[in-house]
């Protein structure tokens, strides 16, 4: 009697196949995305542009913080100094400004060659 609740236990799905089969289609959705950013000149202008704002972003963040501590510190020997905390954040948002205006350029200047 196949198929019934008496008898033999059925049989489980195994759950590392379906850990297996659940990788291998989020692998797939990460070529497609490829394959459509490939196919389709508009989608690779907004990736561009993306990566073009994002990763000097990153890039500046994180060389920064670190510029920033050894020119304008906190505090130096326990004391605190007032000015620099100022002049931290405005560091930060100069650069933040030439990022977005560099982004912008070259998304009016630099993908029109690419779209068409």
């Amino acid at each position: 009697q196949e198929g019934s609740s008496f008898g033999a236990p059925q049989r489980q799905p195994n759950g590392c196949l379906l850990g297996l089969r659940a990788v291998a289609q989020k692998l797939w959705e990460t070529v497609e995305g490829i394959a459509l950013i490939l196919s389709r000149p508009y989608v690779a202008g907004i990736f561009w542009v993306a990566c073009a704002h994002l990763v000097p972003r990153v890039l500046l963040d994180y060389q920064g913080t670190a510029l920033i501590n050894e020119r304008w510190p906190k505090k130096i020997h326990g004391v605190d100094i007032p000015g620099n905390t100022d002049r931290r954040t405005s560091f930060f948002a100069w650069c933040n400004v030439a990022n977005t205006v560099g982004a912008m350029l070259l998304s009016l200047c630099g993908l029109r060659g690419l779209v068409e």
